[in-house]
């Protein structure tokens, strides 16, 4: 007699559905809620709490007028540059430098996440001073 027993998936075996949340990514559940991420970014705390102060610094309308040409003319085409790069890699910034075929992108990449991670360290500390300042500023108004 010869067996003629077929290896068959057994119901508990989850090997396809390991490969499709190994290659699968997080999306956001609306496009309203990627364009309030996206602008959140672009915006972030430097605008608001830096640019009154550069204003007046610098020189009034003509650094506004500046700043706005600098931004739109090199601000959104690198912004949408770098969009376009991680929609197309599905990946992070080592991995799309690297997926993208630059010379030295794996460099690039790490280089790129170095500069957020110290640009988070600075803003972490500038808001800590708000929150300080803010509950100080409740706890003075609780005692009038």
């Amino acid at each position: 007699m010869t067996s003629t027993a077929r290896s068959t998936p057994s119901p508990t075996s989850s090997a396809p559905a390991e490969r499709t949340a190994a290659t699968s990514r997080e999306t956001f559940a609306s496009r309203l809620g990627g364009l309030l991420t996206i602008v959140g970014v672009s915006v972030g705390l430097g605008h608001v709490w830096r640019f009154p102060y550069m204003v007046g610094k610098f020189g009034g309308a003509a650094f506004v007028l500046f700043y706005v040409l600098v931004s739109v003319v090199i601000g959104v085409p690198a912004l949408m540059a770098e969009f376009a790069l991680g929609r197309s890699a599905r990946r992070g910034p080592v991995g799309a430098f690297e997926r993208a075929g630059f010379p030295y992108g794996r460099y690039v990449g790490w280089f790129l996440f170095f500069v957020v991670t110290a640009a988070t360290g600075y803003y972490s500390a500038v808001i800590g001073w708000v929150l300080w300042y803010t509950v100080g500023q409740v706890a003075m108004l609780a005692q009038l």
